[in-house]
């Protein structure tokens, strides 16, 4: 009975081990704007990246014909709804 809990504790923590990021997806660096249509943008496919962070200043990681690739992002259309204080469903 004891090594069948043994191992049921095991594969308890083998599932839990399995859900956890990997350590390169931790501390990415995710920079302000969104990406242009890769349709039309001209990219310098030679500048690979795997995040924003690989990127130089206020350049993001896009996808592009030849994989991914650092170009200069577009402004996010729109604006942010205001916020009110409160908790609206309560009626505070």
């Amino acid at each position: 009975m004891p090594k069948a809990r043994s191992m049921l504790v095991l594969a308890g923590l083998l599932a839990l081990w399995a859900e956890l990021p990997p350590a390169s997806a931790q501390n990415v660096t995710t920079k302000a704007g969104v990406c242009p249509d890769p349709a039309t943008e001209a990219v310098n496919c030679t500048v690979g990246c795997q995040s924003d962070g690989d990127c130089e200043s206020t350049l993001k990681c896009c996808p592009a014909a030849c994989g991914k690739a650092c170009q200069k992002p577009d402004e996010k259309p729109g604006t942010c709804p205001p916020v009110s204080p409160g908790i609206p469903m309560l009626g505070v």
